[in-house]
């Protein structure tokens, strides 16, 4: 193995290392945004709010002395905490939804300046071998 091959393999590991790390980044984002523990959460919310709801609703018909408008104003409550919280998830997610685009996108300006500097680099490669064309056709 020579030189340009073990610098290679030694450039294609930190990538992978890398790789890795932006991965580990990746799952605590989305376990921090809402994975799979948080949705869990969010349904036995979810069902709570709506036993609440149906309890407060019905209390106010069927206990007598509980006021059917005080049954009215506080599932209406319960409902506009549930509209607030979705309000509040829909904004988390919209944040990492801009977070993640905007990663893409200096991702991509990074390797459209890579991508400059090859073609720089490619074109001095290719004007040198032009030269040294020249000279070997030149020599007898």
């Amino acid at each position: 193995m020579n030189m340009d091959e073990k610098e290679l393999l030694q450039h294609y590991e930190e990538e992978i290392k890398e790789y890795q790390a932006d991965q580990k980044n990746m799952k605590k984002m989305l376990g921090a945004i809402g994975g799979s523990s948080h949705a869990r959460k969010e349904k036995w919310i979810s069902i709570f709010f709506i036993i609440a709801m149906v309890g407060t609703f019905g209390m106010g018909y069927l206990v007598p002395g509980f006021s059917k408008y005080l049954s009215i104003e506080i599932g209406v409550l319960l409902v506009s905490v549930k509209v607030l919280m979705l309000m509040h998830q829909q904004q988390k997610m919209q944040h990492f939804q801009f977070w993640i685009l905007n990663s893409i996108e200096w991702k991509i300006t990074s390797l459209e300046k890579k991508q400059a500097k090859l073609q720089q680099a490619l074109k001095e490669v290719e004007g040198k071998e032009a030269k040294i064309l020249d000279i070997l056709e030149r020599e007898p």
